[in-house]
């Protein structure tokens, strides 16, 4: 799954073998089941994710109906990126539609990288303006 993510980072801005090797080493697999939430309104978003399996949704609830504001499918980073940028609490939830595989970063060992390295921080603004 690294490898995916290896060509995924790479494809948004070249990153040394060395230095990518070493952001890549900070991500850990998580796992979650159908109708999982793995981030719920409210809470703060503390970790930034790459989609490596399944279908996700954020969504919010008004008047007892619900509103998808984004779809996640492998290859991809996710995560509530207002909250994860910010750490304030989500207006959103965040939820497998199915059985899903992720790996993650914590906020801290991103941003880390993100003060520590011009790379990480042209990364995260090309992935941010597109």
């Amino acid at each position: 799954m690294t490898d995916e993510l290896k060509t995924y980072l790479n494809k948004i801005h070249k990153i040394p073998d060395d230095l990518l090797e070493d952001f890549v080493s900070g991500w850990h697999h998580k796992a979650g089941e159908r109708k999982k939430i793995i981030t719920y309104k409210d809470s703060v978003e503390r970790y930034l994710y790459f989609t490596t399996k399944g279908i996700q949704k954020a969504y919010y609830i008004k008047d007892d109906k619900e509103f998808i504001v984004a779809f996640t499918y492998p290859f991809a980073f996710t995560c509530i990126p207002e909250s994860f940028l910010t750490q304030q609490p989500s207006k959103y939830s965040f939820e497998c539609i199915t059985e899903s595989k992720f790996l993650r970063i914590s906020y801290n060992t991103f941003i880390g990288f993100v003060e520590q390295n011009h790379e990480f921080e042209t990364l995260l603004r090309k992935t941010l303006i597109g």
